[in-house]
């Protein structure tokens, strides 16, 4: 095991003691173990700020006493190797900082993930999983075609950088094995000879890329399905097709399509020439986006759009790709994990907004939106009238796929549908409303949350959104002393293409709306709509009360002693009549009004 290193590589630095290594690192917390060391968190001596994973790694292993310690050098000496001369540096592949040997030990200093594949298969849906798997096989291609076969990829050896699940790291190199013959390409023309013996480089026994391939389709079988999958054994068949089973609802057909090239039985090919190979997954419709053509009739989306009318579940198949942030879609067996305890809302809307509790965690309290329809054991008189299923699907669309987050739009949990009904389990605020608000407004507080809810109106609107029923009702504090505020409900939104400015996700109308749905929707949109409900609002913060009745506005005169001259210009420029302007005089866009003098005055919200 000889070989000089180049100064841009990881220098291997040598401790007379292993006392020493505090020298260097201080050591914290244990982040995992295994067979042949274990993991832990630690900061750089020399900078606390720095946090690493810091892999310690006896030289003699203790479950292998018997084991010549010379194979064991030679593994740990491998896994370096592999990780800092063979391996070009790769997004996807965990990064060495620093290695360090005692007397004892052998420590591999890498780059600190924060995130697990465990907490990530749950939410995971066709474009998530997708985006994650994807990187995955990328970091086996760069693997394979450096002659590297990982030898264990599993859920423990993959994990996420940070914990919002958006970049992955393949670590442990422990098992991995290299043969030079394989290699298609060469880190820094790394030489195998001036590293290793002819003898040191004899091939593990049954250690193939196919091995690889096999393990990436249980990888991939976990995330369809949703959860970890245990090994096979026998007696596993009828858990695999139900336990286990894949969620068609929420994967594409090119996905479900792939799990049967590389899947495990009975899912997957049954010998192992029938896997694809690693060039072959990457060149596979759902990771490269072309159209998968299967051999099922298509279905086309005016096609999927008459089935909604009777059947609220075709909502998951448009769906499909919604996921932009994680989220649940719970089971029927899982919704009853939710108790009603109360009732949210204060009038006869028709959705119905309960309270509810979990009921394996009594501490977590939650609100559920039910639409169309009776899913739950409640009495007759708390379920609201049927509303039609292309509303529900917009509903969720605009919410789920178009908007991305915003701090003053309320979070979506879990969501449950069948046949007739949805139940949206969102985030549960405070029990004020802006209606609770208004006989406390002064200038600087409605100042504040008049700015929240028009930057809230601006994103809506730069999203080609327009809310259509901005009323105080629907818009809920999150703590009793009113600093800050959601909105809640946006039932009667809709969506105008032509109006787009930013596109979340790159999202595309012509996938997920018919033309005919998109016309009817330009028609009947109108964001003035919108910016006459905010002039409403102000008027009533300023008026410190709420009239329903639009045309009764002119009976609440508006306190302008109280309020900032600049608070009694944007008044006059979108309040009600007689406040405001003539209809035909109202011109303020939402970033005029955002761009303001008297919300400029505040700052950022």
């Amino acid at each position: 095991m000889t070989g000089q290193p180049p100064p841009d590589f990881v220098q291997v630095r040598t401790l007379e003691r292993n006392e020493d290594l505090s020298n260097h690192y201080i050591i914290g917390r244990t982040l995992g173990d295994g067979l042949f060391g274990e993991t832990k968190l630690a900061t750089l001596a020399s900078d606390p700020t720095k946090r690493v994973a810091l892999k310690i790694q006896p030289k003699v292993n203790e479950y292998f006493y018997q084991a010549d310690p010379r194979i064991e050098l030679l593994r740990l000496f491998k896994e370096v190797v592999f990780l800092t001369r063979i391996l070009p540096k790769h997004t996807n592949i965990i990064e060495v900082k620093d290695v360090l040997v005692s007397p004892d030990n052998v420590y591999i200093v890498q780059e600190l993930c924060e995130g697990t594949m465990e907490t990530f298969y749950l939410h995971a849906n066709d474009a998530s999983a997708r985006r994650v798997f994807k990187q995955l096989v990328e970091a086996i291609h760069v693997c394979h075609e450096h002659g590297i076969v990982h030898g264990d990829i599993k859920d423990d050896n993959i994990l996420f950088l940070d914990r919002d699940h958006t970049q992955i790291k393949l670590i442990d190199f422990g098992c991995a094995d290299y043969n030079p013959e394989r290699a298609v390409k060469r880190n820094s023309e790394f030489d195998h000879r001036q590293w290793f013996n002819p003898d040191e480089l004899i091939q593990v026994a049954g250690l193939r890329p196919v091995q690889d391939i096999k393990a990436l389709g249980k990888v991939l079988h976990s995330l369809i399905c949703g959860q970890v999958v245990p090994l096979l054994c026998s007696g596993m068949v009828e858990a695999m097709q139900t336990t286990y089973r894949p969620r068609t609802d929420r994967f594409s057909p090119a996905a479900l399509h792939l799990l049967s090239q590389i899947g495990p039985g009975p899912f997957g090919p049954e010998e192992e020439r029938e896997f694809l190979t690693i060039d072959q997954i990457r060149q596979h419709p759902w990771l490269t986006g072309v159209q998968f053509r299967s051999s099922k009739p298509a279905v086309t989306l005016t096609e999927q759009f008459e089935l909604l009318k009777n059947d609220v579940r075709i909502v998951k198949l448009i769906l499909r790709e919604w996921m932009v942030t994680p989220m649940k879609i719970l089971a029927k067996n899982e919704l009853m994990n939710y108790k009603i305890v109360g009732m949210l809302q204060r009038r006869d809307w028709q959705t119905k907004i309960f309270l509810v509790m979990s009921n394996d965690n009594a501490g977590r309290h939650r609100a559920m939106k039910v639409i169309h329809g009776g899913i739950l054991d409640a009495p007759p008189e708390q379920l609201q009238e049927c509303i039609p299923p292309s509303c529900i699907y917009l509903e969720l669309l605009i919410t789920l796929r178009i908007l991305p987050r915003h701090d003053n739009l309320v979070k979506i949990r879990d969501i449950y549908i069948n046949q007739q009904s949805v139940a949206l389990i969102k985030e549960l605020l405070h029990t004020n409303t802006l209606e609770d608000f208004f006989p406390t407004a002064t200038d600087a507080s409605a100042c504040r949350i008049f700015k929240k809810i028009a930057n809230l109106v601006r994103h809506l609107h730069h999203h080609g959104v327009v809310h259509m029923n901005l009323r105080p009702e629907h818009i809920v504090f999150t703590d009793e002393e009113f600093t800050s505020c959601k909105v809640v409900n946006c039932s009667k939104a809709l969506y105008v293409q032509q109006m787009v400015k930013l596109r979340h996700e790159d999202f595309e109308p012509e996938r997920y709306l018919t033309p005919e749905l998109l016309e009817q929707m330009a028609s009947y949109a109108d964001f003035n709509v919108d910016i006459t409900a905010l002039g409403r609002i102000l008027h009533a913060m300023m008026c410190k009360a709420w009239e329903p009745d639009p045309t009764q506005c002119s009976e609440l005169w508006p306190l302008v002693n109280e309020f900032h001259p600049d608070a009694v210009n944007l008044l006059t420029r979108i309040g009600p009549d007689p406040f405001g302007p003539l209809e035909q005089d109202r011109n303020m866009t939402i970033d005029d009004i955002c761009n303001h003098p008297w919300l400029l005055s505040l700052g950022e919200a």
